[in-house]
């Protein structure tokens, strides 16, 4: 029951039907914890899962000073996309005082940027229920190429091999949830300092200008820590 995409709700009884991630990116999350999940016996009724964590005595948290620096010097539109309301109002959270717009779906993602393509940067859930977050990303490599340069995905940790080969090859951030502001900041950093590269080196192309000189710091971190290089 723990294995990604394993369901028992087929919508065949009348309620919704399941996707088969919760239980796994509820493990995945406890795991990284340092805790554990678990199935207790309920003598047939219902459902009745354990979680254990460590005691947090002794953990260091970082200062809001700290996420401060992390924070851009301007308020940034960032576009969050994501099927679930509670990370739609995490982000919302986090991402203060920047100005932030959350869609939940791609074709919703998609029918806002038609008409409204001048935000910073995109966090987006790789998995969503109907398009997909890699779906959204290759429908603005066609129609918002600036847009699609600045994209960072998040992740529960359930994503198949495919999609892991697809985020190498794309080089987009991915940052595994739960995430801490610090975190995505630094991948925003990152993806509008490359993006910026980019742009440039277009312009000189286009005018026969030579190319800017090199920028340190353009690599985006490791799958896991910030993204995908």
């Amino acid at each position: 029951i723990f294995d990604p995409f394993f369901t028992t709700r087929d919508g065949t009884a009348g309620g919704a039907q399941g996707q088969g991630l919760g239980l796994s990116v509820c493990l995945s999350i406890i795991n990284r914890l340092g805790g554990t999940l678990g199935l207790r016996p309920t003598d047939g009724r219902g459902s009745c899962f354990e979680v254990v964590l460590r005691n947090a005595a002794g953990s260091v948290t970082r200062s809001t000073d700290a996420a401060a620096k992390q924070s851009p010097a301007r308020p940034l539109r960032l576009h969050v996309v994501a099927d679930e309301a509670g990370v739609l109002r995490v982000a919302h959270r986090q991402l203060r005082p920047h100005g932030v717009v959350g869609v939940s779906s791609g074709s919703a993602a998609l029918a806002l940027l038609a008409h409204d393509a001048t935000f910073d940067a995109i966090v987006c859930d790789v998995m969503m229920q109907g398009m997909s977050g890699v779906e959204l990303y290759e429908a603005l490599l066609k129609t918002h190429p600036r847009l699609a340069r600045r994209f960072v995905f998040l992740t529960g940790g359930s994503v198949s091999e495919e999609i892991e080969r697809w985020l190498e090859r794309a080089r987009v951030p991915l940052i595994e949830k739960p995430a801490g502001r610090d975190l995505i900041f630094d991948a925003i950093a990152r993806v509008r300092r490359r993006a910026r590269r980019a742009e440039l080196e277009d312009h000189a192309r286009t005018h026969g200008l030579p190319p800017p000189p090199p920028w340190p710091d353009l690599s985006v971190p490791p799958t896991g820590a910030a993204g995908g290089n």
